[in-house]
Order: structure tokens, then sequence, then C-alpha cells
């Protein structure tokens, strides 16, 4: 999460209302001592000042029990500034890496509030230093903690051993941790020493000038030797309400609040290993679905995998106004981008082809004179930024993941072509505003933009495709990506195989044929599912009811997507 105008720094300005709200929550007594794990300008110390002094607290016992981090001097002195413009000091705010921050004779804190910095993996210098500190502090496994986790994990990892039992964590993070891997090491540490209250998510932009989806933890830490099957409950906050209705920190516990929609789940039963952002999006309809007989996961109906990486797709892949740059017979057709193909659902082989991909893997001696090697040859002494890393190398040859992959040549991803049949079924792994699966009819080579489905049984093509264009599997779909910045649904190969759809092994051969005939209707220029949607839903035998809340429920994911706006530029840490 970055500002813009800041994005060197990670840093967000939290909203005055959220901070006031989180604190609230959090500090419950005059005396309460509180760690701000991300001072920035000092949002969380202000509103956390204003708390204790609510509370019964003196002015002076106020200031010195708020202490925090900042490692960024102009932050820091605009936070100062802000406090004297208060007539304020807090003796125990200081100019200092988190990471390096020493509370005072080892004291545990009440409180741990705040908005850690937001900076991509990739971003993050002196990380290796970082790591060392949360597994001491942490006594985590160094394989427990992934180094591709982003820098907020770190700090609330971290922050979270400053706790004293009974203590209380309020943090407000990008959302990604829920969903996507290197967040399992924190919902792992969370579901160990915390009892998760309350997990929030509000579908307006919670920073203005901020492009991410936000969210709002809110847990205690367990007391030693206590076993507690607490309820976490899932809010999800509609439209515009505001921060102060939300019924965790509305001051009317008894108020009828509306644009709020609450999913209550018992702790033991939330895994690490799953998506907890799926109770955010259809709560209880998911035990529903994944109820359901005749419905099965994908990883059992189907062997699926990400389409080819070519590891350097400025290199490998032309447009086809570039394609004359090589000779034809070095050039096959790739389905790239999902873009070019959601207006239809079959690519047919006299479609236009957008991209090609390079195929060679013939020894630069049996490239002479040939327009291949001069295209070889140029990418050998490009520059080529490496992504992330802030630097470049010289040539393609010289990328770290090309080396790796050791090929015979470095330029030859023939071999791997010729190991792997074009799949007919091509899921893509990014949907927007449309979802369509394609039917690979031309025998496209697969980008890794989409996910191939080889499904286990041998049943019509049509079959399969009538399923995976349904309504429901389009609800599966959503349900289960990261919703990123531009609205983008991204989907992950693991997480794929995870999703269940309708097992045609479980259905009739009636049902079989009459998906193979709404299949035929939709795929000939009636992009209308109701054909698809009605047969699936009778061999899943759901009710009116059911049908009625899918459809909603699709209907408001989809507008869900409308909402998040793209992320263009990653922030870095000093």
């Amino acid at each position: 999460m970055t500002k813009k105008g800041e994005l060197k720094s990670g840093a967000i300005y939290t909203p005055h209302d959220l901070a006031h709200g989180m604190a609230k929550w959090s500090l419950l007594t005059k005396n309460d001592k509180i760690l701000d794990l991300g001072v920035g300008e000092g949002a969380f110390i202000f509103a956390s000042y204003e708390r204790l002094i609510n509370l019964g607290a003196s002015a002076l016992e106020a200031s010195r029990q708020i202490f925090g981090a900042e490692i960024d001097a102009g932050r820091f002195g605009a936070f100062r500034q802000n406090a004297m413009t208060r007539n304020l000091t807090f003796p125990n705010v200081e100019n200092i890496d988190f990471f390096d921050y020493q509370q005072p004779q080892e004291e545990l804190f009440d409180v741990v509030i705040g908005n850690p910095p937001y900076v991509r993996r990739y971003s993050i210098p002196s990380v290796q230093k970082i790591r060392n500190v949360v597994l001491s502090s942490t006594g985590l496994n160094a394989n427990e903690l992934k180094n591709l986790s982003d820098l907020y994990i770190y700090f609330i990892l971290h922050a979270a051993t400053k706790l004293r039992s009974g203590g209380r964590l309020c943090v407000v993070t990008a959302d990604p941790w829920l969903n996507v891997g290197y967040g399992r090491v924190l919902k792992n540490y969370l579901l160990q020493n915390f009892s998760i209250e309350n997990l929030i998510t509000i579908d307006r932009r919670l920073f203005p000038d901020v492009d991410v989806r936000a969210v709002v933890l809110h847990a205690t830490k367990t007391v030693a030797n206590t076993v507690v099957s607490p309820i976490t409950t899932f809010t999800r906050v509609l439209n515009g309400l505001p921060i102060e209705n939300i019924p965790i920190y509305s001051s009317n516990p008894n108020a009828k609040i509306v644009d709020v929609s609450e999913v209550k789940i018992n702790q033991e039963n939330l895994l690490a290993k799953n998506q907890w952002g799926i109770y955010f999006k259809i709560g209880e309809l998911y035990k529903k679905l994944y109820g359901l007989s005749k419905m099965s996961a994908i990883s059992q109906i189907a062997s699926t995998q990400i389409g080819h990486q070519t590891l350097a797709k400025d290199f490998f892949i032309l447009p086809s106004e570039k394609a004359h740059q090589v000779e034809s017979h070095f050039l096959r057709p790739i389905a790239q981008a999902p873009k070019f193909y959601f207006h239809r659902p079959i690519l047919f082989g006299n479609d236009k082809i957008e991209s090609y991909v390079f195929c060679c893997n013939l020894s630069k001696q049996e490239l002479r004179n040939t327009k291949a090697l001069k295209y070889i040859e140029a990418g050998e002494e490009k520059e080529v930024e490496v992504r992330g890393k802030g630097f470049t190398v010289k040539g393609y040859q010289s990328k770290e993941r090309i080396q790796r992959a050791k090929r015979q040549y470095w330029y030859d991803i023939q071999t791997s072509l010729d190991k792997r049949p074009s799949s007919e079924i091509l899921v893509p792994r990014f949907i927007y505003n449309e979802y369509i699966v394609l039917w690979n009819q031309a025998q496209y080579v697969t980008g890794e933009l989409f996910l191939e489905f080889r499904p286990a049984s041998a049943f019509d093509t049509r079959v399969y495709l009538a399923i995976l264009n349904s309504s429901l599997m389009e609800l599966m779909f959503r349900v289960h990506a990261q919703t990123y910045g531009g609205g983008t649904n991204n989907m992950s190969p693991g997480e794929f195989k995870r999703i269940h759809m309708l097992n045609p092994n479980f259905i009739s051969a009636e049902q079989r044929e009459q998906l193979i005939d709404a299949y035929n209707t939709f795929s000939n220029g009636n992009s209308n599912r109701e054909q698809i949607d009605r047969i699936v839903f009778q061999a899943l035998d759901l009710d009116e009811p059911s049908i009625e809340l899918i459809a909603i429920t699709l209907k408001d994911l989809q507008n869900l997507s409308h909402t998040v706006k793209k992320i263009t530029v990653r922030a870095t840490y000093p």
C-alpha cells in the first residue's frame, strides 16, 4: 500500500475515522500501554492519545504510554510537527527502524495497533536482517517464513511478540495474506497464539489516494495454558457506510445496521492452508455448495497446469505485426492474452493470429544466414531489466531464471513445447468483466495467462466446456481468485485445483447430452448461459432459493471487481 507522492516509503495514511475506531476497540483502560507498529505521520498515535484521555488518563500519562518507531526521517519530522501543533510530546516514539526498536526493559504491551508499510517482497532491502530478527523473536522455523513474504507480514509477526497475554492486536493491511501462500505463516501464527475476533473488509476504497483492498484484523493474544474456541466474524462493509456505523466500532450495539454482511466461523475450523477471503465473498453459501455430493475438486476431475512460461515474454512472444523478424517456420500461434479472445468461446484455425511464440531448437551454427540468428544475437546484446530487482543485465541469456532452466540453448523452448501437447480447454487466469473458458480447436500453444484443463474421463469435450462456462463456475472462480488492482480476479494454479465443480461422472448420460446441446447453443453466437445453467442446477438438485442466491452473489462479485482500481507503482522501503 502506498500513497501517491510517497511511493518509496510503503506508507499509507490512515483515515482519521478508521484510526479512532480501531483505537476504540483496542484500548480498554486508561493504563493501557500501546505500540504503534507503523507511526507514519501519527494517525494512530493521536487516536490512541485521545482514547486514553477519554478513558481517564492524564495528558502526561497518555503521552508516555504510547510507543512507536518510524524509520523515515521526513515522516517522523512531519509527525513531530503535528504533535507540536497540538502542544504534545511523545517521548517514547522514536526515529528508528522498527526492527531495531527495543521496548523499555522488555516490557510487554497491552495493545499493538497500526498500519504497517506495504512493500512488495522484491523491493525490501536488508530483507535477511529483517527475517533474522523475526525468526528470533517469534521462534519460527526458517522454512515456515517464506522469502516471498511482503514487508507487512514481518511487521505484524514481530509486533505480535511484544504483546502480553490478553493483549489486543488491531492492524489494517492489504488483504492478499488472507488468500496467498506467503500469508500462511501469519495465519498459522494467529491461529496458534490469538483469538481472532473479527476481520473486516470494506468495499469502497478505504484510502482515498491508494489503489488496494484493505482488511482490518482484530485479535486478542491467548493466555498461556488455556483452551479457547472462539468465533471469528468476517465482516464485509458494503457501499459507503461510515466507519462509526460498523458494528464492532458502533456506540450503539443494538442498532440495526444496513450494508453490512457478517459470517461467523468457529476458529477451530479455520485452516491456514485455505483462503480466508472466501468468507467475505459468499459466506454460508460456500458451505452449501461444497456440501453437494455431485461436486468434486477439479484436481479429481482433470489435470491442470499453467500455460508455458517462456521466462522472457518480451523476447519469445512476438505480436503479429512483428512476426516478420524471424522465419515463419520458427513461429507458432500462442493464446497469450485472454482479452483478445473474450468475444467468442472457440479458437478456430482460421482466426486472426494475435501473437506468436518463437520456437527454435537449432544451434547457432545451424542458423547461419537466418533472420532467427540475427534475432537471437540482438537479444543477447540487449540491456534487459530484471523484474523487481532494479537493475539490468546484458542479454536475455544472463537472466537468472533462464540460466536455472538449463536449456540446451537458452533460446530453446521448442523442446519443452514438444513434450507437452496443446490443451483443448483453456481457462483464463485473470478475469475482469467477462469470464469465458475457451475451446482451443486451433491447437494454439497455451500462454502463461491461461490454465490448461485436461479431463481424466473421455467424455465429449463440450460436456466440460459447458460446466466450466456456467454461472456457477464463474461464481466459484471469482470466489477463489484474489482480487487485485483494476478489479482483476487472479487465479493461482494451486487454488484452481481446489475449486469444486459438477463432476460429469456423477450425472446421467442424458444430462451429458443435454450439456452438449446447451454448449452448442452457447458457442454458436449466443453467449446466454441460461440453458447451461438450467441443466447444471438441475443436475445438482438445487432449489429455487439457492439458485436465486447464486445469481445475486455472482452479480455482487462482478460489481465488487469494479470498486478496485489499478496499482501502477510498487512501493519500496527506505
